[in-house]
This record gives structure tokens, sequence and C-alpha cells, in this order.
């Protein structure tokens, strides 16, 4: 469970009626032609409706897609988690490209459900050290055939929270190890207009895609924090303009200058 949290997926945790084994011998993901056929037929037509909905229902305003352009290849994409539709927003908005998901065990534990997080990309994540191992190299292969896969850096979930949260560095590490690029997603905030003001208490919702963080060749553990920490600069920068909080920065140095023109006339007066 600590596994799971710290990569950062939720899901029904009580509920549990076909419990699902993990150990070494894990497949992880079904890689045969029936599956990939129907996971893309079913991939294809689930984020149609989505990103109908996410239009609708959050207002999703989408900015960025030119930064998906010329990436060749695997990559590693992460994103705040402040809603419990998050993964779907950045998964309707990768272009051809569709990112596979770990998700809670509990979430394939759960019939007809299972079938519905296989074909939406979710794969488990293991609740033990030795099967951890395992499915990290499935992600490690995944990165290396050209696979797109999604993770949360912060770990759980916290609906609209407004602050950007400490990373861990598992996406960072699996992005280093394989040479791929990290593509940074963030969700921010503003105000309801006309009826929606009315109708929802919650905030609109907008997804900025930012440029991606290519790993040195070198590697290691200091590489994995310079990208971590780019990353985490450059999301927290967005949520900053978001917020409006570099107006208030530039007024406050306008302010600054002003007051300081002025003095230096009265100076030059006196």
């Amino acid at each position: 469970m600590k596994e799971s949290k710290r990569l950062g997926m939720s899901g029904p945790k009580s509920y549990k009626p076909k419990p699902l084994t993990i150990d070494d011998a894990y497949t992880f993901l079904n890689r045969g032609p029936l599956f990939r056929f129907l996971c893309g037929a079913f991939r294809r037509f689930a984020y149609c409706i989505l990103r109908v909905y996410n239009r609708l229902f959050f207002d999703l305003r989408v900015t960025g897609r030119e930064y998906l352009r010329g990436i060749d290849g695997g990559a590693v994409t992460i994103c705040n988690h402040v809603n419990l539709l998050d993964c779907t927003f950045v998964a309707c908005h990768c272009g051809k490209k569709k990112p596979w998901f770990p998700t809670l065990k509990s979430n394939l534990e759960i019939p007809f459900i299972r079938r519905l997080v296989e074909y939406l990309g979710g794969f488990p994540i293991p609740e033990t050290p030795r099967a951890f191992r395992s499915f990290s190299l499935k992600i490690e292969e995944m990165l290396n055939e050209g696979e797109w896969v999604h993770l949360f850096p912060e770990g759980e979930l916290i609906p609209y929270c407004r602050e950007l949260r400490p990373f861990h560095r598992g996406a960072f590490n699996y992005a280093c190890r394989c040479q791929v690029p990290v593509i940074p997603f963030v969700v921010t905030y503003r105000q309801n207009t006309g009826l929606r003001r009315l109708l929802r208490r919650q905030p609109a919702l907008d997804l900025t895609i930012l440029p991606p963080v290519y790993p040195r060749a070198e590697g290691g553990r200091a590489e994995t924090l310079r990208v971590m920490d780019r990353c985490r600069r450059e999301m927290q920068d967005r949520i900053d303009f978001g917020s409006g909080i570099h107006r208030r920065i530039e007024e406050a140095g306008g302010e600054l200058i002003r007051t300081a023109v002025e003095t230096e006339e009265r100076q030059a007066v006196s």
C-alpha cells in the first residue's frame, strides 16, 4: 500500500470481491493482439465521450498541445493529482499516444470494472517489494518500447488542492533510466462565468501542457533530482500564474518603481 500511495493512484479500497494475486510471474499488462485491438477501440470510443464530458462538466480548457509534437518514442507524463478524473484529462489530450496508468490493485478486483480499467490502460500497482521490482521492470520495458506511462508524483489524490505538494522520485527515476522525456501537465482553476456560477460551486479547470524535460545521458541520482526539480519549478510557475500571484508581484514591482521615480523627482525639484 505504501508503494501505491507513493505512485499516486486512488480508488475504492474496501470492495474486494475478487482478490488479485500479484507475484513475480504476474504479467501486469496483457500484450496479446486481441487485447490490444479491444483496448485501442475502447479507448478511442471512451476518450471521445470523456472529452465532451470533461468540457461540459468541468469546463476544461487545454493549452500547450504544440509541445507534444515531435516527441518520438517513450515518455513519462506527470500531473498534479487534484481530481478523480484528472488521469482522463491527460489521456484525452496526448494526441496519437495513449498513456498507460498504474492504478491501485483494488480497482482491478471489482468485476466488470476491472475490464473497463484494463481497457482504459490501467494496470495494478503491487503491494509487496518483491512484486514491485517486476512492476518497475515492466514500466521500463514499456518506455523502451515507445509507450507513454502516466504517474502522479505527488502521490495521493487531494480534490481541488491549490498547492503543489512534494514530489516522489519514482516517475523521474524511470525517465532517467530509460532516457525518455518527462512531460508535465498542470491542472489549475479559474472562476466560473455565466450560468455556471449558479450551477457549480467548484471552479472551472484549465489543463496546461508544458514543454518536455529531457534527462541528460549521465543519469544517476543527481540527474533524477535535476529533472524532478525542473518539472516542479515549471509546474509551480504555471500554478502561480493561474492563481494571479504573478499579477500581484508585477503590481508590487510597479508600485516600487513608481515610488522610486517619484522620490527621485522630489529630490530633483528640491
